[in-house]
């Protein structure tokens, strides 16, 4: 599977790319992800943070879920744009599957919006049949307002 949204934010740049960079504030916005755990950066990995995180899948009766180890391999943040990379990153030693989140941002008025956002996220594996690609796909379009909306809506 590989998707990619691209989205218009109502919000500054620096407040979208402060929610995108750090994935425990995912699930109040982005279904498809039950949980999030931060855990320790280790001396293998190739980032800065890492993330447990468990993504849930709903077809009926059945679900299906699955938990991955996620770290943020690339964080830069300009005046007028921003770049984020996570991928899977295992520390049990074995081959996995790869998943990557790639985020990309710009906005051409930063301090106060609006920010373009281009989201892409690929799966390599097999967990995901065509059920729950179709349930994913809806899952990644209803978090594009769903994001908007924790973005602009005072806390």
């Amino acid at each position: 599977m590989d998707e990619t949204v691209t989205a218009r934010l109502s919000a500054p740049l620096a407040d979208c790319a402060a929610e995108l960079a750090d994935l425990s504030g995912y699930p109040a916005w982005f279904d498809a992800i039950a949980a999030v755990e931060a855990t320790e950066v280790t001396d293998t990995d190739p980032g800065d943070a890492a993330w447990f995180i468990t993504l849930k899948a709903r077809v009926g009766p059945f679900s299906r879920s699955k938990r991955l180890r996620m770290v943020r391999t690339r964080h830069d943040v300009t005046d007028t744009g921003a770049v984020l990379h996570f991928e899977r990153h295992e520390d049990d030693g074995r081959e996995h599957s790869p998943w990557l989140l790639h985020v990309t941002l710009d906005s051409p008025a930063p301090d106060s919006g609006p920010t373009d956002a281009s989201v892409r996220l690929h799966y390599g594996g097999r967990l995901w049949a065509p059920p729950l690609d179709a349930i994913l796909r809806a899952q990644i379009e209803a978090a594009v307002p769903a994001l908007d909306r924790r973005l602009t809506t005072p806390a």
